[in-house]
């Protein structure tokens, strides 16, 4: 005999909606028992030169123990932090591109409780070449005109010293330009200025390139001066 109670409509309606209330919670019970999904986040990009490295990368969120894997060790290497292994420094080693991964824990606190979840940070790591930039040479020169005396030139050549270098990175060297007096020379390595003998009586310019040749970190400089030597 059929149940009276299910000829009520309002029954039946109260019946099925308890009916999706307890397949709904069952799902829920089955999707969250047994192992969780890890949580993933993306920590960003980072370009670093060989050579240097990108310090203090570190979990956002995750506690011990900390495990750091390189995708590819030939570009990237990894120095963990010895006394807080959650810090690690990244090493440009050769041109490249790599990935970082940190594996690591997080507490995790939802309707069913708390519960430890796996946990896994990434970085895209670029390693470029070192910048070939060079630096500005601090080549610094001062001149200073001289006299020399026509006595002493009877007798044989007059050096002088009349060019003044400072501050110079790299070997610097020293050279006579074209339309300086035939009278005068300049020593490619002092700078020093001579007056050759029988010389007579005037005055008599020379044009001096003045080179520093640069180093790895600078940039190679020359500067171009006119002294004046009176021969009186």
């Amino acid at each position: 005999m059929e149940n009276q109670n299910l000829k009520n409509p309002l029954h039946k309606k109260i019946l099925c909606s308890f009916l999706s209330l307890l397949m709904l919670a069952s799902i829920l019970i089955v999707s969250t028992s047994g192992a969780h999904a890890s949580y993933y986040e993306y920590r960003g990009s980072k370009t670093i030169e060989v050579g240097r490295y990108s310090y203090s990368n570190h979990s956002e969120g995750g506690s011990a123990p900390y495990t750091w894997r390189t995708s590819n060790s030939s570009v990237v290497q990894l120095r963990v932090d010895k006394t807080n292994s959650n810090y690690c420094d990244f090493l440009g080693v050769s041109p490249g591109t790599a990935t970082v991964t940190l594996y690591s824990y997080k507490l995790v606190t939802d309707w069913s409780g708390s519960h430890i979840e796996p946990m896994t940070e990434r970085w895209n790591v670029t390693v470029v070449a070192r910048s070939s930039v060079k630096k500005a040479n601090k080549l610094a020169v001062s001149t200073k005109n001289k006299t020399v005396k026509a006595k002493k030139l009877k007798r044989a050549n007059v050096t002088v010293k009349a060019i003044t270098v400072k501050k110079a990175n790299g070997a610097v060297k020293f050279s006579k330009l074209a339309s300086s007096s035939k009278r005068l020379t300049v020593n490619s390595k002092t700078g020093k200025i001579t007056v050759k003998k029988g010389t007579k009586k005037g005055t008599y310019k020379i044009k001096v390139k003045i080179s520093a040749k640069g180093t790895k970190k600078y940039k190679a400089k020359s500067v171009t001066k006119t002294i004046k030597i009176k021969v009186k």
